[in-house]
């Protein structure tokens, strides 16, 4: 109130309500252990929303190779029904036929039958790696 000196002594500060302004010794320790509680479930948060940024990455990494095969699949189907085309094709023509079975018959096959073996010094190497 203007001009009444008198009434100045009536006024006082309210007491603050938040915690950083009250002095060190006087903290409430429930108080406390709440803002503890508040501080691990802060961290934990952030440490889930990165895992959680983190899947999202391997997802889209996993989604971008899961297209890549689906067109490779693709690609190789098509070759498939090319191929099983030409053969049906093929088959057809008694001349072509004719060829494939000469070819057949002339080639040596014994090679394919036997068991390849690796030379003495690579066998030694990876028994030695073994043991």
């Amino acid at each position: 109130m203007k001009d009444q000196k008198h009434l100045l002594k009536n006024i006082h500060r309210r007491k603050p309500i938040h915690s950083h302004s009250q002095p060190q010794g006087s903290i409430d320790p429930e108080r406390a252990a709440f803002e503890e509680e508040i501080d691990k479930l802060s961290r934990e948060k952030t440490l889930l929303e990165g895992n959680v940024l983190g899947f999202k990455e391997q997802q889209s990494a996993a989604k971008v190779q899961l297209e890549k095969l689906t067109q490779r699949i693709g690609s190789m189907e098509q070759r498939q029904e090319r191929l099983l085309s030409f053969l049906e094709n093929a088959v057809q023509n008694p001349e072509f036929v004719e060829r494939l079975s000469q070819k057949l018959e002339s080639m040596d096959f014994s090679a394919y039958s036997k068991k390849r073996r690796l030379p003495r010094q690579i066998m030694y190497n990876q028994f030695k790696t073994m043991f």
